[in-house]
């Protein structure tokens, strides 16, 4: 029995007629002598394209796992003007239906799909060669069962609509088969052929007209070739005959029974969702649901009409009607797409699904609107914003808002522009100065936070959220230094045994203790005024540098807020937007309690003091405490000693510190550290075997400390150091005078 194919529309032509530089090309590359695999059938044209038919001769086995011929008649088409991208159509009458075709016209030639690469873009690369060896290989693999790879997605049931509808997430739900009320269309986008409506919940517009949805689902099929949208219900009707759904009785039956219950506005428009569940094979489990939706063009109460149902002075009269009366009705098909959910952000960012952390960020500023922004978007749903300040048109410079928030406190400009990201989100804002006394709502809050922010730039802040807030959370702190050139992170352990405030003195002490970051907190930059008063100016500090260290810190928090360690890390960019990272140690700090003050001193400064004492035994020495003081908290913090000078005198039974160098080391932390870390008071030890009480000397001494601090309105601080590594601290109390023994 003769082959039977399929007829191409045009006129036979000559070869030298072709329009398309493409078809040419083509052309040319068939009739090559070198290439066995093609064999030139005729030359065609239509208005539109020029068409060329061939035979083809794929690599085809013994036992095809599709039935793909060695022989196979191929029409592709060439759109004059280049306007449309260069189709392949097989010709055979009865080629099977397998994966990667679409039949554009029914009863017609299938279309190959060989690629899902815009052709605005292909063009770029197209070439003849490549557009031949593509029909091959979809040939050649197809016969072997291949050329849909089984981690690939299932095929669709029907070929995407150019128009489109948003819907919230639990039309999606698998088991959800009926909605019991109304949505309305929130926004609504038409231009030239296309159409993106956005539908929502009724409360955000109560007063608009509802549109009612009904839900349909088909028996399961296995994916196969993509149908075309269709615009008419009768024909969406038998196309879903054909998968065994009655689609026409399906939607009778439920106008009735709403009818009866009178759920419906007769009024509100109407959508028809069909849910189509689809299997790779026949005999596998149903692994994907497929959403259709299609807007009817009639309201549900001219569709009830039309069904055959009577109305009496607007009220539904039951009696007989006809599902074949819905046939003519006219559809528009629409893409179904849902709204983002916090999982699926998660899962477009790479990261775990269940993330569930509650997390209050204090500080709304450039670095602080812009890190919130990226975690949100990331996922990160359940964010408190937290911040006094209103923006103001300097802000606009830097910030994440637009200028359409000026006035607003800066938490609920970000609220308006976040919450439109998730369907449903959980934000929540605080106008308040940490600083201040807090809320009890603002309290409870930071108490039942898994995480705390803070990006205020403050360090009296990050001083305050780690010993003054009441929380589990760990902290993790994050500023730019002040040319914008260096982002800083400092990040508590999960168990808060590393906490913010002395943290913060590693980092300070790291800096001067690395020479490529003396330089880091230079303040000789310059400073913009933005209004009148002596108080109204920012720095300067390019928004590239914002948003680069914004990212950069977004993803350092998304990738250790959940590791049971301490981090302090500085990232520094050059002019060509190199970065380079430095890790600074991290160390624990011992807590000596006074009847009114606190000592923190790191531990591993004790064991440097510890080791000094011994190397020096059976001589007494000493040294210099710096740190920073805390005066309204009462906190004495301890991070570094500096050494004894080398004029210093030494005896086993006495200690006088001597000067070289002392001054020169002192100012060098204090500009280092941009006045951070300065002198605290004075370390010594004792001999083995002696008691670390005060010596008469030791008391000499403290009095002409209490006189050289009561200059500045701190207290002198002394620490005595013995064998077994004991210690005692000296400190005096500004006001009283009074001598405190640790």
């Amino acid at each position: 029995m003769e082959q039977e194919y399929y007829t191409t529309d045009g006129n036979s032509i000559s070869e030298e007629e072709l329009s398309s530089a493409k078809a040419k090309a083509v052309l040319e590359l068939i009739k090559n002598p070198n290439l066995d695999n093609f064999f030139l059938v005729e030359v065609k044209a239509n208005d539109d394209f020029d068409v060329i038919v061939f035979d083809i001769f794929p690599q085809v086995p013994q036992k095809p796992s599709n039935d793909i011929r060695s022989v196979e008649r191929i029409a592709t088409h060439f759109h004059k003007q280049d306007k449309e991208r260069p189709g392949a159509y097989v010709l055979r009458k009865d080629f099977p239906e397998v994966k990667h075709i679409y039949n554009p016209k029914g009863d017609s030639a299938k279309q190959l799909c060989l690629t899902i690469e815009p052709y605005i873009e292909e063009k770029y690369y197209w070439t003849a060669s490549g557009f031949l060896k593509s029909i091959f290989n979809w040939l050649s693999k197809t016969s072997k069962g291949i050329l849909h790879e089984e981690d690939q997605p299932l095929e669709e049931f029907y070929f995407e609509s150019p128009h489109r509808i948003l819907l919230p997430n639990l039309f999606f739900d698998n088991n959800v088969d009926e909605i019991d009320k109304g949505f309305i269309c929130r926004k609504l986008y038409q231009e030239k052929n296309q159409t993106i409506a956005l539908l929502d919940n009724p409360d955000k517009n109560p007063d608009q007209k509802l549109l009612n949805i009904f839900i349909f689902e088909t028996p399961p099929v296995v994916h196969s070739i993509p149908q075309i949208p269709s615009y008419k219900l009768g024909s969406l009707h038998q196309e879903l005959q054909k998968i065994n759904f009655n689609l026409a009785s399906k939607l009778a039956t439920k106008l009735f029974a709403y009818a009866e219950l009178e759920k419906l506005n007769p009024g509100n428009g109407l959508i028809l969702l069909v849910r189509i569940p689809k299997k790779r094979d026949i005999d596998s489990e149903i692994e994907e649901y497929e959403l259709q939706a299609f807007f009817l063009e009639k309201n549900l109460k001219e569709t009830i009409k039309i069904l055959g149902l009577k109305t009496n002075h607007g009220n539904i009269v039951l009696g007989d009607y006809d599902p074949n009366n819905l046939l003519d009705l006219s559809l528009l098909p629409l893409n179904p797409t849902p709204y983002l959910t916090p999982s699926k952000a998660l899962e477009h960012n790479g990261l775990e699904k269940d993330i569930e952390q509650r997390i209050s960020l204090i500080g709304l500023g450039a670095l602080g609107s812009q890190i919130a922004d990226n975690i949100y978007r990331s996922g990160f749903n359940k964010l408190s914003l937290i911040d006094h300040d209103k923006l103001l048109p300097h802000n606009l410079a830097r910030h994440t808002l637009d200028g359409t928030h000026l006035g607003e406190f800066k938490v609920k400009g970000m609220k308006n522009t976040l919450s439109s990201i998730f369907e449903n989100n959980k934000l929540r804002t605080f106008t308040e100065n940490v600083l201040h006394q807090l809320s009890d709502d603002l309290k409870q809050e930071l108490e039942n936070s898994d995480l705390i922010l803070d990006f205020s730039a403050s360090n009296i802040v990050s001083k305050y959220i780690s010993n003054n807030i009441v929380s589990n959370a760990p902290r993790i702190s994050c500023f730019l230094n002040p040319n914008g050139k260096d982002s800083i992170l400092i990040k508590e352990d999960l168990d808060r045994h590393y906490q913010l405030d002395t943290l913060e003195l590693d980092y300070y002490r790291g800096i001067y203790r690395r020479s490529e970051l003396h330089n880091h907190l230079d303040i000789s930059q310059s400073r913009i005024g933005y209004a009148y008063n002596c108080r109204d100016v920012s720095s300067q500090m390019p928004q590239i540098n914002v948003a680069q260290h914004s990212a950069i810190l977004s993803r350092s928090i998304i990738n250790s807020y959940n590791k049971n360690c301490p981090l302090i890390s500085i990232w520094r960019t050059n002019q060509k937007g190199e970065t380079n990272r430095f890790d600074l140690a991290c160390h624990k700090y011992q807590t000596i309690n006074h009847r009114n003050w606190e000592i923190k001193i790191s531990s591993s400064i004790l064991e440097k003091i510890y080791d000094e004492r011994s190397n020096k035994l059976p001589n007494e020495t000493g040294g210099v405490l710096v740190g920073y003081i805390n005066t309204k908290d009462e906190i004495i913090y301890i991070s570094d000693s500096l050494k004894s000078p080398s004029d210093s005198i030494e005896y086993p039974d006495s200690y006088t510190r001597g000067k070289n160098n002392l001054l020169e080391e002192l100012e060098k932390y204090d500009k280092v550290t941009a006045n951070q870390i300065t002198y605290i008071g004075e370390w010594h030890s004792h001999p083995d075997n002696c008691s670390v009480d005060p010596s008469p000397d030791d008391k000499k001494l403290f009095e002409w400390l209490k006189t050289y601090r009561e200059i500045d309105s701190l207290p002198p601080v002394m620490l005595i150091v013995g064998d077994d590594n004991r210690l005692n601290f000296l400190v005096e109390e500004v006001t009283n005078s009074e001598i405190l023994y640790a």
